[in-house]
């Protein structure tokens, strides 16, 4: 029983104290949930600070992020899968000229052009596709009230679960918004924005309609640039403004008189009835003022008209016209009109500013082909004036050197024939002045000085002294008169005989003495020659010094190179210089303005002659014997004849001669020359047809044919030397035979 007790006991202590330990334990915790939940409630007061701070901060946003959309100047609104508008901005209402109500629930596509509608729709469906793609999208669009507006569109998709829609099936749907959606999908909207773009279009367009007008006006100026005859260019030009412009009829007239207009141009369309041949506008003020006055008239419909033009407008049933002035020719101004004559039109000034630009191509197209015109008359006058001079110098070459070739021809078959030293400077004197006289001549004729077929230059053995001597007796006559002393002074250096080109440096001395007596009064000349010797004992360089004391007008320009000698000089300077220059010289000129000139000449590297080349030059160029032959001369001046005779002298040639190109061709009927030389200008046949005779006959296209003419015209040079087999010009000298004959005939040469 104890035993049962005790045990009971120990049980119940063990109870008590099981008790005691759950008590305590559920105080602590209670005690810690009572913690915990004032913890709780203090994080709960924390986090709706948190919320409600967020709150009003997203509200803030909000309300900036709206106040950012109403202020900025694009349209942004938002559409629903339905392309309908649930939300549009201020912006927006204002440029699509409607209430913002009017827009909500309206289909965007209600505001995109047809034609644009299945371009827009796949750009849409390629920003979805292609997430943040930086694209834009320009198309039109038409707001409720005005004009056609250009925007540049952009779009953002709300949600980004998009992204991973494996369905995409709202960009199936047509954009004509026809199909309903048919699958589950909480999909909001998307966010358009579009700035507009118009003024820009405006430009973008203006810009590309300039280049087409330019490409056009390019076309009309290539066209005027064409070889096609130039009222042909007119017409197509006009025809080509009308149909590029869309009008009906273009037509320009020409001022023929104080009051009447002529008709010279016009292209219609088929349908279009001619507009009047001739306009008289004696009591229309308009037109005189279009074509004295530069004015323009423009007009989209008949009553805009001036009153004075009604019965015109009437008569020609005109609509929508523009009448602008256009120059013809110099001093001859006219209209060109553009009507459009089937329906109203409102001409823009870009299109008046095009059509002005094309009737400034015409008018100038027309004052070109006036030039040309006149260009042309003036052409062919002076063509004419020409070919009567070139005929004149022609003629008046052909007498010359004629008679030249007689004097010069004889006086050299003289000088080698004659002994008598005292004759031969006579003929020396004559062939110098002859060949001077020559050169005189082409100068004056404005001949070439190049004579042909020369294959020796001009220099042969000459005397200083003697040359000085005949140029102060050739001027002692107007020495005397003016009362001018001529000094000339031959240094010692100088030799006795030289070679030089005996003619160009007689008609430098000569130019310089003549100039000086022209311009002295009561003065003196000095004319002082030295010589330098060179390495080679042979070649000298000549030195001349030549002064004069000189009176010069003091009203003479002071600075013109061409009054460096005086008055009558002109030219005189360059003309020294291409003499000096021919002779292998250098020119130094010095002008005291008081006391007269200094000129200085230095010809360089002059060989030295000496008597024997001077006695033996005609044995040197005959340093051979002619074996047997016959030689032609056709020549209507007998003298001719004589002189070629004369120069060729050798003793085995036989010679025949014909004084016509007729009488010659006879001959060679029966007789076979083994030379034949002929004249150019002859009556009745002339040289070219008497050598295209010769070359007709076979058995004679061996016998060589050559040019004996005294014109020096470059286009009767040329046809010779097509024709001929070699020329000479008149008056010809003994080495150019010479040459000629060992050209063309069998020669035995004497050692």
């Amino acid at each position: 029983m104890n035993k049962e007790n005790e045990i009971l006991s120990r049980k119940l202590e063990r109870e008590r104290e099981a008790r005691q330990q759950a008590e305590s334990l559920l105080e602590e915790k209670s005690l810690m949930l009572y913690e915990s939940n004032k913890k709780l409630i203090r994080l709960n007061k924390l986090l709706e600070n948190v919320i409600e701070l967020r709150t009003k901060k997203l509200s803030e946003r909000e309300h900036e992020y709206f106040a950012i959309v109403e202020s900025i100047a694009d349209i942004i609104c938002k559409v629903n899968l339905q392309g309908e508008i649930t939300f549009a901005n201020q912006i927006a209402s204002e440029i699509f000229k409607g209430k913002r109500m009017e827009l909500l629930g309206r289909s965007i596509w209600d505001f995109v052009p047809k034609i644009y509608k299945q371009r827009a729709f796949l750009f849409f469906a390629k920003q979805f596709v292609h997430r943040n793609r930086n694209a834009y999208l320009e198309i039109p669009i038409m707001p409720f009230l005005g004009e056609e507006l250009w925007v540049r569109v952009n779009i953002q998709f709300t949600e980004e679960r998009c992204m991973g829609c494996e369905l995409r099936s709202c960009f199936n749907l047509d954009h004509t918004n026809k199909k309903e959606v048919l699958f589950t999908c909480d999909f909001k909207e998307i966010i358009i924005v579009a700035h507009d773009i118009t003024d820009k279009k405006k430009v973008e367009n203006e810009i590309e309609q300039n280049l087409k007008q330019q490409g056009f006006l390019s076309e009309i100026l290539a066209k005027y640039n064409s070889l096609q005859i130039f009222d042909t260019i007119n017409q197509e030009v006009i025809e080509m403004v009308g149909k590029y412009m869309d009008i009906s009829r273009i037509y320009i007239y020409k001022n023929i008189s104080d009051h009447y207009l002529d008709k010279i141009y016009e292209w219609k369309e088929d349908s279009i009835q001619a507009h009047a041949n001739q306009i008289n506008y004696e009591n229309v003020n308009t037109i005189k003022k279009i074509v004295d006055e530069n004015q323009v008239v423009i007009a989209s419909e008949q009553s805009e008209y001036p009153m004075d033009l009604k019965d015109i407008i009437v008569t020609n049933q005109h609509q929508a016209t523009i009448l602008l002035p256009i120059q013809i020719w110099q001093g001859t101004k006219g209209i060109i009109g553009f009507d459009i004559c089937n329906r109203k039109y409102e001409w823009t000034s870009g299109e008046l500013k095009f059509l002005r630009s094309i009737v400034n191509i015409i008018s100038t197209a027309f004052l070109r082909n006036e030039t040309q015109i006149n260009l042309k008359k003036a052409k062919r006058k002076a063509e004419e004036a020409s070919k009567i001079k070139s005929d004149f110098l022609a003629d008046i070459s052909h007498e010359i050197r004629t008679s030249l070739n007689v004097v010069l021809g004889l006086s050299e078959w003289l000088n080698t024939n004659v002994s008598d030293k005292e004759h031969k400077n006579y003929l020396h004197t004559i062939l110098t002045n002859g060949r001077t006289m020559l050169n005189q001549v082409n100068d004056i004729l404005g001949l070439p000085k190049t004579e042909s077929g020369n294959v020796e230059d001009a220099y042969e053995v000459m005397q200083v002294h003697q040359v000085l001597r005949q140029l102060e007796q050739k001027f002692h006559t107007r020495l005397h008169e003016k009362q001018i002393e001529f000094i000339s002074q031959i240094h010692s250096s100088v030799p006795e005989y030289i070679l030089m080109d005996e003619v160009c440096f007689y008609r430098m001395l000569f130019s310089l003495i003549s100039n000086s007596i022209n311009n002295i009064i009561n003065g003196t000349i000095r004319l002082e020659v030295k010589a330098l010797h060179t390495s080679d004992p042979m070649i000298v360089h000549l030195l001349l010094s030549y002064t004069d004391t000189r009176f010069i007008d003091s009203k003479m320009n002071q600075n013109s190179e061409n009054n460096l000698f005086g008055k009558s000089s002109e030219g005189m300077l360059p003309m020294l210089e291409e003499l000096t220059q021919k002779l292998n010289g250098k020119l130094d000129v010095k002008v005291e303005r008081e006391n007269g000139i200094e000129i200085s000449i230095k010809l360089c590297n002059v060989p030295i002659g000496n008597v024997i080349e001077s006695e033996d030059k005609v044995s040197k160029e005959q340093d051979f014997i002619l074996e047997p032959c016959k030689i032609l001369i056709v020549d209507d001046f007998p003298f001719n004849i004589m002189v070629l005779k004369r120069i060729i002298d050798f003793d085995n040639v036989i010679f025949y001669e014909a004084e016509s190109g007729q009488v010659a061709l006879d001959l060679l009927a029966v007789e076979k020359p083994d030379l034949i030389f002929t004249d150019i200008r002859m009556p009745g046949m002339s040289g070219f047809e008497v050598v295209e005779k010769i070359r007709e006959r076979e058995e004679l296209n061996n016998v060589p044919v050559v040019a004996f003419t005294a014109s020096s015209l470059p286009e009767e040079i040329a046809q010779i030397k097509d024709n001929f087999d070699y020329y000479l010009h008149k008056p010809v000298s003994r080495k150019e035979v010479f040459y000629v004959l060992r050209k063309f005939l069998p020669v035995t040469l004497i050692s």
